[in-house]
């Protein structure tokens, strides 16, 4: 989730935010194609732009260092909708009961061997094939396994709009914002999900 994509999620366009935060449309491009890093940016500036999208400058900051830790979707990804909100609810659940009852490292390996992720992109399910590689992904780094290369052509695809794991739903992150626990492994694909709500399921 980049600062773009936080600003499409909010319905503005460039040209309301240039005006409502009066900076420069030279210096807002810059920002929003990555070419400006925001540590390098006048507090000013970053004061102008954190209340136009709605964000205090610290979540700003955040924001924008959670997507710079993480992969750039690649040019020939594709973005996917999320067409059964409640069918996706209930696949994330019986996910993370599986690995409730079973070792996350056992979990990882399961899923090298299984090659469950490429047979739900097959059958059409790509919400559930993108958040379980998000998920995978995750539990590697965390235990410093490799991340498992088969699954490299999909690390470019992700969800068109934004999906709360938690509610199993698409909805403006903005009202849900919780940013010291946002799992970045998963925000790559456009899934917000957190440490916490992969715990108390």
């Amino acid at each position: 989730m980049t600062i773009c994509d936080m600003i499409n999620h909010a319905g503005l366009s460039f040209e309301e935010l240039c005006k409502t935060t009066e900076i420069p449309a030279s210096t807002l491009s810059d920002i929003l194609s990555g070419k400006a890093e925001l540590t390098h940016c006048q507090a000013r500036t970053i004061q102008k732009l954190s209340h136009g999208i709605g964000l205090s400058m610290d979540e700003l900051m955040e924001l924008d260092s959670l997507a710079r830790s993480v992969p750039e979707k690649n040019e020939s990804g594709k973005l996917h909708k999320l067409c059964s909100p409640d069918v996706f609810s209930a696949f994330r659940g019986d996910l993370l009961d599986v690995l409730q009852h079973v070792d996350e490292e056992t979990f990882v390996f399961a899923a090298a061997q299984t090659g469950f992720v490429e047979n739900m992109y097959e059958a059409g399910l790509c919400p559930q094939a993108l958040y379980s590689l998000g998920l995978i992904d995750y539990l590697c780094d965390k235990h410093a396994i490799p991340r498992l290369a088969q699954y490299n052509k999909y690390r470019g695809d992700t969800m068109e709009k934004t999906v709360i794991g938690y509610i199993g739903t698409e909805c403006r992150l903005l009202d849900y914002m919780c940013f010291d626990s946002l799992i970045p492994q998963m925000l790559k694909f456009n899934f917000v999900e957190t440490r916490e709500s992969l715990k108390v399921y």
